[in-house]
């Protein structure tokens, strides 16, 4: 170790015979040295960390001073607990783990990671190259979709799409399930995108006027590198209304079909509207009225002198009312005052 003393015993001898022992001391002197390793991990994903490990060592035999100091890629950044001075004893080793912190929107590609470890008299640069993966994907959403044309008119999809991939990427759109004779136009058909550039897919599609009337499953395809996202779209072609039936073997009927019900649907609505209005306007009339004649306001008059007992005897018992008949349509139901009352008594009869 350095500053060793040692002590020595010199003897002369001369000639002629005589000898003379001297004794000396010695100090050993400092001598300085260092080494260091590194070891690291060879690739990471945007917004990982990269895992390093650093030895040094202290190759000089006393006692002595070590820094440590790094170069990294511009937005990245290192941790490592490390002091600011290492002081490390003769022939002494220190071992130690830091991490590198990859940006989220790095992009692909290798990047190279320094550090550096001296002392007052050496200094040793170790370099990795660290890989940042290829990262595909995309935010992307469907901006317009029609879900119904007639025949021979057109429709158009477009996809609004935001790269996040880390690398210029070339994106495609294609639709599936069309049928063959109809006609797509594409603008664009693919384009390349840098990373966070954001870029709009359009697909105008065009029916034959004699495409038949039905519902058509299409898919919006949108590719970009090894990923493939779409959209399912249901597409239907309504029928034109004319008298041979679209011409897809009774196609036509069955719209036709399809109107008829939601008229009588419809009717059928408005009537039963018609008929709960009068009831409720002649069931508030009713209540009306017999407010009023509880509050007095009806003139009351006397009852007429009974008929003398001749014309009494005279009279005959009145045959039975005719049965109550039965409305055929919705005008004699809505004009049978019987229909009404009964409605307007239940009504009534639930208000109170």
């Amino acid at each position: 170790l350095s500053g060793t003393i040692a002590e020595l015993d010199i003897t002369v001898t001369s000639s002629t015979g005589k000898s003379q022992t001297l004794k000396a001391r010695t100090q050993v002197r400092k001598t300085t040295g260092m080494d260091a390793v590194m070891w690291s991990e060879d690739a990471v994903l945007p917004g990982r960390k990269v895992v390093y490990w650093v030895e040094i060592f202290n190759l000089g035999n006393g006692n002595d001073n070590f820094f440590y100091d790094d170069i990294v890629p511009k937005g990245w950044h290192s941790t490592i607990p490390i002091p600011e001075v290492l002081g490390l004893e003769a022939f002494e080793s220190f071992n130690v783990t830091g991490e590198l912190f990859c940006p989220a929107n790095a992009r692909a590609g290798e990047y190279t990671f320094t550090i550096q470890i001296y002392t007052r008299e050496y200094l040793k640069e170790m370099t990795v190259t660290i890989d940042v993966e290829e990262v595909f994907d995309a935010s992307h959403v469907l901006l317009s979709s029609g879900s119904a044309i007639y025949p021979g008119d057109t429709t158009e999809y477009s996809v609004g799409v935001t790269s996040l991939c880390n690398l210029p990427t070339e994106f495609a759109i294609d639709l599936t399930g069309a049928p063959e004779d109809w006609a797509l136009e594409f603008d664009p058909r693919s384009d390349t995108l840098d990373p966070y550039k954001e870029r709009r897919f359009s697909v105008v599609v065009t029916s034959p006027k004699s495409t038949p009337s039905s519902f058509y499953k299409l898919q919006l395809l949108l590719t970009y590198g090894p990923v493939e996202d779409f959209y399912n779209i249901t597409l239907y072609v309504m029928d034109t209304g004319t008298d041979d039936g679209g011409g897809n073997g009774g196609g036509g009927d069955d719209g036709t079909f399809l109107t008829s019900d939601l008229m009588m649907i419809l009717l059928v609505v408005v009537l039963v509207v018609i008929i709960l209005a009068a009831v409720v306007v002649r069931g508030r009339s009713r209540r009306d009225t017999k407010l009023e004649f509880e509050e007095g306001s009806v003139e009351r008059r006397p009852l007429p002198p009974p008929p003398p007992p001749q014309a009494q005897a005279a009279r005959r018992p009145l045959p039975p009312p005719p049965p109550p008949k039965t409305p055929d349509t919705v005008e004699e139901l809505l004009s049978d005052t019987q229909v009404l009352d009964r409605y307007s008594d239940e009504m009534d009869r639930y208000s109170a």
